[in-house]
């Protein structure tokens, strides 16, 4: 996963596309930030990939700023996260999931993303 992280963010950074790829069971969910065009652009690739299954929009819509403005593409893998500040947030997290085709379930994830932005520790460089 960390080769993965290293790759997208070796990608995004020309692109000016910020974010956070969650992972967990199997699954991942990703936060995309940066211009409508090149967000739309870049979701398309990763739908039409052969290598994803399943693959969701959750919500678009213009925000007033980026939760993840210096991460290219941080990761956090909720399945080896140790500490304990950040295990009620990992379980709140995961069961949001599985709602996310409701409105208040796409909301409720990125109000716990922004939750997470705000316990996580600066990003490192991968």
């Amino acid at each position: 996963m960390k080769q993965l992280a290293k790759h997208c963010s070796k990608k995004n950074a020309p692109l000016g596309i910020t974010g956070l790829l969650l992972y967990s069971g199997g699954h991942f969910m990703q936060l995309l930030e940066g211009p409508e065009s090149v967000v739309g652009g870049l979701f398309d690739l990763i739908h039409r990939d052969p290598r994803h299954a399943a693959v969701r929009r959750l919500l678009s819509k213009p925000v007033s700023g980026r939760l993840f403005p210096q991460w290219n593409m941080g990761l956090l893998n909720l399945d080896s996260t140790a500490s304990s500040d950040l295990r009620g947030l990992t379980t709140a997290l995961r069961g949001a999931l599985p709602d996310r085709t409701r409105p208040a379930g796409t909301e409720g994830a990125l109000a716990l993303l922004r939750e997470f932005r705000q316990q996580l520790p600066a990003p490192s460089v991968v």
